[in-house]
């Protein structure tokens, strides 16, 4: 009766149909009524009753059909985080380029754990609308998946932003980096090409680096290039070019920097050449200065070898004692010490009894012992003094006698 009833409404009063459904949705055929709702273009009734019947899918479809009737951003929200087909994903994706596409980094953020990013970006790439959701890239970035990082390093080159672009270089290394860095070494901007330097250098590139960057008479990035190959030939040919170049300041700025590279007789040659001598002098001293620390560490080390080797016997000696010692009072706390002999009971108080064992450690038992054997002691010393004055009384008569 109530889904003929809804089925009338639907057909001679719509206004009325959307109360009917929400206060009677528990006794309706909803099936029913939406093929009513259908036929008569109920769009925005037949979303409705999609979502209470669990058909999300449908209600994705018809919302995105019939958008002008039955679109709510919010819904559509609610909608697709319960859709079961992920092609819908894509499909609200183009739906949302040609209709909605402010609300389009709304959507992206909602289904961001069930899409392939990379094709998103190919779909949106397509079309040339990549700007659009830049803010989704930089969310999605972390994964370092190269179609993201691509784009967003071609948005940040177009919009000349080169510190992002080092930035987002020097985190996520996930793209085609040769051809970013050819791109980026015939940019107008020089901070662009020195990014194609690093780019470079990243890569091993060295030579191309460093000719790049002498090209831009960015000398410092020359030696961070020489330097970072540990190739002792391109650092000496750059230091080579300073001197014919008649650059001093860097000659000498070559020196330190790529100190571990360059060979003492080549640069002092070089200096000697150039009449640089005053630039290398700083070199020569820390070059002297380190062989001869180098000569006192060796014999400190020795030396500290043999006072450690000392140390170390010293210590294994110490322990096998003391390891020996704990033996040793082992064995004498498991040896029996029940029995005490008698010569030794007048001499030991009822405290030493008890630490030594005696009768069990009884305490009462133990003071009644001694209490005993002191009364013993007493009555042995009046006998021994008795006899004592005897003897001195009968040899005392006998003398009178």
């Amino acid at each position: 009766m109530y889904t003929e009833l809804a089925t009338m409404y639907a057909k001679y009063k719509p206004k009325m149909l959307m109360d009917f459904i929400k206060m009677n949705i528990q006794k309706l055929n909803i099936p029913k009524l939406i093929n009513a709702c259908e036929r008569h273009y109920h769009w925005e009734h037949a979303v409705f009753l999609y979502t209470h019947y669990d058909e999300y899918d449908q209600a994705a479809n018809t919302m995105m059909a019939h958008s002008p009737v039955a679109f709510a951003h919010d819904q559509f929200l609610m909608i697709m985080q319960k859709v079961s087909n992920m092609e819908l994903y894509y499909r609200a994706v183009q739906f949302y380029l040609d209709e909605q596409p402010l609300q389009l980094n709304s959507l992206l953020s909602t289904i961001t754990p069930k899409v392939d990013h990379a094709r998103v970006v190919q779909q949106v790439r397509k079309l040339g609308q990549l700007p659009l959701i830049m803010p989704y890239m930089k969310q999605v970035q972390q994964h370092n998946i190269a179609p993201v990082n691509e784009a967003i390093n071609e948005l940040y080159v177009d919009g000349e932003q080169y510190e992002e672009l080092r930035q987002s270089i020097e985190e996520f290394d996930n793209f085609d980096q040769i051809a970013l860095a050819q791109k980026l070494e015939k940019h107008q901007l020089i901070e662009m090409r020195r990014i194609a330097t690093l780019v470079y250098q990243k890569n091993k590139r060295y030579k191309q680096a460093i000719e790049l960057a002498r090209n831009d008479k960015m000398y410092k990035d020359c030696m961070d290039s020489a330097l970072a190959s540990g190739n002792q030939d391109l650092a000496e040919t750059l230091l080579k070019y300073f001197v014919d170049s008649d650059m001093k300041e860097c000659f000498a700025a070559c020196l330190y920097t790529c100190y571990d590279l360059i060979r003492p007789d080549v640069a002092l040659e070089l200096a000697w050449k150039s009449r640089n001598m005053d630039f290398c002098m700083p070199y020569l001293i820390q070059v002297a200065l380190q062989d001869v620390f180098g000569c006192v560490t060796r014999s400190q080390k020795t030396e500290s070898l043999k006072v450690l080797r000392e140390y170390t016997d010293r210590v294994n000696a110490l322990d096998k004692k003391t390891q020996k010692k704990e033996e040793e009072e082992e064995k004498q706390k498991s040896a029996p010490n029940d029995y005490v002999p008698d010569y030794m009971m007048p001499h030991m108080a009822p405290d030493t009894l008890i630490q030594q064992g005696y009768v069990g450690a009884d305490a009462s038992a133990v003071e009644d012992a001694w209490r005993a054997q002191t009364h013993w002691e007493a009555k042995t010393h009046c006998d021994d003094a008795s006899r004592g004055e005897d003897a001195m009384g009968r040899g005392g008569g006998a003398k009178t006698v």
